[in-house]
């Protein structure tokens, strides 16, 4: 199957060229080129004047029509495939998901409805979608009658939806399919999209940090918890760091290892055949500890809200949030007015996948690093 992407807008109210826009350290069309790599027969990048096209090493297709919008693009790459699906996809979209692009690639195997197209929330996505050139006519009859609307033709033809409850595991609807209209919009993605603060570790490898925050009591050790037991299940090395604002006690109390720290011992070790454990008295940073670490591949803090680490918040009321900022939000049950983007309790797998597309966390080579 070709991919399709959709470069031919003008971007009139976002003031500047979308595809081209930099969010991180790349374009959104090199972020999404990146993702799909190896993924498609072959991609075309659809509208515009195929100077873009060429620059890539990429073929170009003209619209089929200049003045009929997206309709225009989607009627030029399937008359492109001729008999064969197509995956049509918006070029302003930064955070699109290559498990979900191999999730619809292998559900269209043997579609017989004439689409498949995500679904969420009441909203279909017509620009992440694959269409089999059978929709050909419909779009036509669109286009001739000067129609613009994406989904106008979706009356004329039989589609197959990929239902919010699969979407969810994947990421966030919202942000999965966020595209870049406004200046709002611009900002929200360099906010999710960083670049991010990573932790250096001892051996110099670089590794993705977040922190949970919160106000106090909220339930952040639960989340936590959670969190670890999720990314374990992945295979993954979680490496959890809490921070006692009010201090702690070195050790339990009457140990021979309390009695050295008592006795004004700078650094206390205990070894044994589950590991080891090393205690200093001395003020450290997340970034210092994380400096100590080896071996892991995702560092995990509770609190830390003062430092500059990305943070998910535990939400318990909505309107007094701790970190306006974070890069998700979490809570028991779901929130109508909770900050965006938002994850109730049993939207774990969401949460972790919406982490790994935007901190890239490897995850079996599905996320791109």
């Amino acid at each position: 199957m070709n991919l399709y992407v959709m470069v031919g807008g003008q971007g009139r109210r976002l003031g500047q060229d979308k595809p081209g826009l930099l969010v991180g350290d790349y374009t959104i069309l090199a972020q999404i080129l990146r993702v799909v790599r190896g993924l498609f027969d072959a991609v075309y990048l659809v509208g515009g004047d195929g100077e873009r096209a060429r620059g890539l090493g990429l073929h170009h297709l003209v619209d089929a029509r200049k003045d009929a919008g997206p309709l225009g693009g989607i009627a030029a790459a399937l008359r492109h495939a001729h008999s064969e699906p197509a995956f049509i996809m918006a070029g302003d979209m930064p955070f699109v998901s290559r498990p979900l692009i191999r999730h619809m690639l292998d559900a269209a195997h043997g579609l017989k409805e004439d689409a498949l197209v995500p679904c969420h929330g009441g909203y279909v996505e017509p620009l992440f979608a694959i269409y089999r050139p059978t929709c050909l006519p419909a779009i036509k009859a669109l286009m001739a009658a000067q129609r613009r609307k994406v989904t106008a033709f979706y009356d004329d033809i039989s589609w197959k939806d990929v239902p919010e409850e699969v979407i969810r595991a994947y990421g966030h609807p919202r942000v999965l399919f966020f595209n870049v209209n406004t200046p709002a919009d611009r900002d929200l993605t360099h906010r999710l999209a960083g670049p991010h603060h990573r932790g250096v570790l001892r051996s110099g490898r670089s590794v993705p940090v977040f922190c949970v925050t919160g106000w106090s009591g909220v339930g952040k050790t639960h989340w936590l918890s959670r969190l670890i037991t999720a990314y374990r299940s992945k295979g993954l090395q979680v490496a959890a760091v809490k921070h006692a604002v009010g201090g702690f006690r070195f050790d339990r109390f009457g140990t021979d290892t309390a009695h050295f720290a008592a006795s004004g011992a700078a650094a206390v070790a205990v070894t044994g055949p589950q590991g080891w454990a090393l205690m200093e008295r001395c003020a450290a940073s997340l970034d210092d500890i994380i400096a100590r670490l080896d071996g892991v591949d995702v560092v995990i803090g509770e609190g830390f809200s003062g430092e500059t680490w990305p943070k998910v918040e535990v939400v318990v009321d909505p309107t007094s949030l701790r970190t306006p900022t974070a890069l998700g939000f979490v809570g028991r049950g779901p929130r109508a007015n909770a900050p965006f983007p938002y994850f109730s309790e049993d939207q774990l797998p969401g949460l972790v996948a919406h982490l790994n597309l935007i901190l890239e966390i490897e995850n079996g080579g599905d996320t791109p690093c």
